[in-house]
């Protein structure tokens, strides 16, 4: 017997950041107005990914989410870095 994958798997494209902002150490309070305007620039379904050493951002992110509509797709940590992936929706009421 051989095992499938279902269809739905095998026909997804696999997820790519269309846009990267390098955070570094940066603040949410410096970070969150270039996230939204970010955002804007990006067609509905494509991937923000935010690459940043800062704690407290991660936790702002899944609120600044939550809060425009935005959807937070990962949050991968690698020591003192992480790497977080917002998918821009196509809500046309949703701003930044």
């Amino acid at each position: 017997m051989t095992d499938h994958l279902p269809l739905e798997l095998i026909a997804q494209p696999a997820l790519t950041p269309q846009t990267l902002v390098d955070a570094g150490g940066e603040s949410w309070a410096r970070l969150g107005g270039i996230v939204a305007r970010r955002i804007t620039e990006l067609a509905p379904g494509d991937i923000l990914e935010i690459a940043t050493a800062e704690p407290g951002v991660r936790v702002a992110l899944r609120t600044w989410c939550s809060e425009t509509g935005h959807v937070l797709l990962r949050v991968v940590e690698d020591g003192d870095r992480s790497s977080c992936w917002i998918r821009k929706t196509g809500d046309a009421s949703v701003h930044g």
